[in-house]
């Protein structure tokens, strides 16, 4: 079974940046919603990968996490091959097969969703840069 235990460190190292560049655009002084908070954060995510998405590492995890699919796909084929009785193989390279392809995808895709958000400043950005300049936000009185 393939060894995919770093993921675990990913994720988290992924949450705690997410967290960090929230305080520290001062989303959560500004007594948000978690929607609001999660935009923020998505869009500050999208910011910063369009920083690196050319450096050769992001492409090079890219293609190291599509290949692990591949192969682990390949390897459940594979298992055509055997007998059936041999269960615990095949449910090993399903396994591997499933959850590698899960994690590509779902890494693509949160990094598709990401770019997207990059596009359009979220209100409460735009709201919490204004504070921070001293200008009302809400209407004169």
């Amino acid at each position: 079974m393939a060894d995919i235990s770093y993921l675990d460190d990913i994720f988290s190292i992924v949450h705690e940046e997410r967290i960090r560049r929230a305080e520290a655009e001062g989303i959560y002084s500004l007594g948000v919603t978690e929607e609001d908070r999660s935009e923020a954060v998505r869009w500050a995510n999208g910011r910063e990968l369009q920083n690196i998405e050319h450096d050769s590492g992001c492409a090079l995890l890219m293609e190291k996490l599509r290949s692990l699919a591949e192969r682990d796909i390949d390897n459940f084929v594979d298992t055509i091959k055997i007998s059936p009785l041999e269960k615990d193989r095949i449910l090993e390279a399903h396994m591997d097969a499933y959850s590698s392809s899960r994690v590509y995808n779902w890494l693509r895709n949160e990094i598709e969703l990401d770019r997207e958000a990059a596009k359009n400043v979220p209100q409460v950005i735009k709201e919490g840069y204004l504070l921070t300049k001293g200008t009302p936000v809400g209407p004169a009185e």
